[in-house]
């Protein structure tokens, strides 16, 4: 089932941004087979795509985790950050969601926003237009999807509830390891992103993708 909501188009931060009640996993487990090289390492603006989108996270809660990787020996004592193995190895974003949920019950939270890593044009605004459209949609069921460019649902950059553990855990189970799939099949709001957020998801699988997007 999928319902639509309305269009939150204002991309303002949330009134008090570090009280947001969302913690944030990053996803950062891909092999980045088609780049030839980690993405999450990939350098821009003086720094890693990985620490720059903590850094945009951080604007707006200190609860975030990094699935799918060990923390770097070079990471920022004073970065607190989560570091998390993949609970389900092999399993794709899916598994990645699912350590990430577990993740945000550990902590006593009943839904988590997940952002990939990866995207070298996501802002500060984009991420608040997110948090914000899940504040004002409460309650939802399984969670929100944000749809962009082409009427693709972007499974990287959502929100899931509790509701979606089982169903989550049974796909994988079952081989059925596609979020997207998961998301149009069950009882997901969809918000169909503004311009600005869509410019801000556009995404890097491979060197000629990484020139074409990397600011000057």
């Amino acid at each position: 089932t999928r319902y639509h909501l309305p269009m939150n188009t204002s991309g303002h931060p949330p009134a008090n941004p570090l009280l947001t009640r969302l913690p944030i996993a990053v996803l950062a487990g891909g092999s980045s087979s088609r780049m030839g090289r980690d993405k999450a390492s990939l350098e821009i603006d003086g720094t890693t795509l990985l620490r720059r989108t903590v850094g945009i996270a951080r604007e707006y809660t200190p609860d975030i985790a990094v699935v799918g990787r060990a923390r770097p020996d070079d990471w920022d004592a004073h970065t607190p950050v989560t570091y998390l193995p993949d609970d389900a190895p092999g399993a794709g974003p899916l598994g990645g969601i699912a350590t990430a949920l577990r993740w945000a019950l550990s902590i006593g939270r009943e839904a988590v926003v997940v952002i990939a890593c990866d995207l070298p044009l996501l802002s500060s605004p984009a991420l608040a237009w997110l948090l914000e459209t899940a504040e004002e949609s409460r309650p939802f069921v399984d969670g929100i999807a944000a749809v962009g460019a082409e009427d693709r649902i972007e499974p990287l950059f959502s929100v899931y509830g509790i509701a979606c553990q089982d169903q989550i855990s049974a796909r994988i189970a079952s081989g059925r390891r596609s979020p997207t799939r998961m998301i149009l099949e069950g009882r997901f709001g969809v918000v169909d992103a503004p311009e600005f957020v869509v410019r801000a998801l556009a995404n890097a699988n491979t060197p000629e993708e990484w020139r074409a997007l990397r600011p000057e």
